[in-house]
């Protein structure tokens, strides 16, 4: 993550020097390991290299990060949100800077070195999680401005339903934290999955804090983000199967956000009186296959056919392999679909921004 050195902070060099040098001797030492960004004003970088008792490492590394200001511009510019170490006493909160978000934090806040560790990455498991950062790498590496730029961080799969759990726990700590989960929504307008997103949504109004961010995905699954040129690619398929096409017919369509891409459609999910069961009777007619016969037997009936269960997998592992060699290029698409992915990857290059280590 950028932490950004606030001007203000110089005045700890009047206040309580040993805090301020002891607390740049651990952000230096994140900064060495490859784990957070430091970005400031040159003349703040220039007066804290003159700290007398900062250690010759921490030193060489308030050097380089004074000679690479400028080529950080651009990632500071990119961010959605990031820290900003102030001077002052309890000062922990988030508000808006512009179009960011700041978490401004002074240093007597700052408590063990859970701050300066790796971010984490929270997702309700891990091919999920591979998915969402193999999206946002290839959008990072598909702009100018922030090709090249390293992430920093360690996913952590929360187990499903157990996620709510994980993230109020990660909460508890003083780890930077960025949490992912899919809405599981299955038509327009309907309440947040009961399992999953709505209790991290609840834990959100109740328990907010600086250091963690959720981002609830407007779609059933993370199934749904995926664009069918991925699978074909994936997969090696040719484009003319035809339960691809259909796929990509789906794709166009407003429902494909809310369809249940694993699992079996049959021709009672298009009768009864629920809001649910009302939207998908409205997008009947885009299926093609025709009713049961009376009387439908559920078990044997399939309006749609679904996807295999390691479609996502396959789909991750492509993407993240293609990253190493001949990226996979992020197509235009529909933008409810571009919208997710664009979110992700503001979240991922804010939360996870780094660079190289420094020798």
């Amino acid at each position: 993550m950028l932490f950004y050195l606030d001007h203000d902070l110089l005045k700890e060099t009047d206040v309580n020097p040993a805090r301020l040098t002891e607390f740049l001797e651990d952000l230096c030492a994140a900064r060495r390991n490859g784990r957070h960004l430091i970005f400031s004003e040159k003349k703040t970088i220039e007066v804290l290299l003159g700290l007398p008792d900062l250690s010759p490492r921490a030193h060489r590394t308030l050097s380089a990060v004074l000679r690479r200001l400028r080529g950080k511009l651009s990632i500071y510019r990119a961010c959605t949100v990031y820290v900003r170490v102030v001077h002052g006493t309890q000062i922990f909160s988030k508000t808006r800077d512009g179009e960011k978000s700041k978490i401004s934090i002074s240093i007597d806040m700052i408590r063990g070195d859970d701050l300066f560790s790796k971010p984490k990455i929270l997702v309700e498991n891990r091919t999920d999680g591979d998915f969402y950062t193999g999206i946002a790498k290839l959008l990072i590496a598909q702009e100018r401005t922030t090709q090249g730029l390293s992430l920093a961080y360690e996913l952590v799969s929360g187990g499903g339903s157990q996620t709510p759990r994980e993230y109020q726990a990660l909460k508890n700590s003083d780890y930077l934290v960025y949490c992912i989960v899919d809405a599981d929504i299955d038509f327009p307008g309907a309440d947040l999955g009961g399992n999953t997103a709505a209790p991290v949504y609840k834990i959100e109004q109740i328990s907010p804090k600086p250091t963690t961010e959720a981002l609830i995905l407007r779609c059933y699954s993370a199934e749904n983000l995926i664009h069918p040129s991925m699978i074909k690619s994936a997969l090696n398929l040719t484009g003319t199967e035809s339960w691809f096409v259909n796929l990509e017919k789906f794709f166009e369509l407003e429902l494909w956000s809310y369809l249940a891409l694993k699992t079996r459609k049959t021709c009672y999910d298009f009768f009864g009186g629920s809001d649910k069961n009302l939207y998908w009777a409205s997008q009947r007619g885009f299926f093609g296959t025709p009713p049961c016969p009376p009387p439908c037997i559920k078990e044997k009936c399939s309006i749609y056919t679904p996807l295999r269960g390691t479609t996502l997998e396959k789909v991750s592992e492509h993407l993240n392999n293609s990253i190493t060699s001949i990226p996979f290029f992020m197509p235009d698409c529909k933008s409810d679909v571009s919208s997710e992915w664009h979110k992700i990857k503001d979240g991922v290059l804010s939360w996870a921004c780094s660079g190289g280590r420094i020798s």
